[in-house]
């Protein structure tokens, strides 16, 4: 248990890495914002309670992306 906490540990330290977070400061009109889940953990600052959020999900079928980016020959 104690190196599986270990291991955990070193992998939320890695993927927090300022190295690897990107950030918006401020959204504007238009602006469309598009991840795979698959591939990122992302997350969003407090948003104000009185403004209007427009947010549409859509889903994608298709084959699941190969680790390291490799494309099947």
């Amino acid at each position: 248990m104690a190196r599986s906490e270990e291991l955990l540990d070193r992998l939320w330290a890695h993927a927090t890495d300022a190295r690897f977070v990107w950030q918006r400061e401020a959204n504007r009109l238009g602006d469309v914002f598009l991840w795979g889940n698959r591939c990122v953990m992302h997350a969003r600052d407090p948003l104000d309670p009185e403004a209007r959020r427009l947010a549409h999900r859509v889903q994608i079928l298709g084959e699941p992306p190969l680790a390291g980016g490799v494309t099947p020959r």
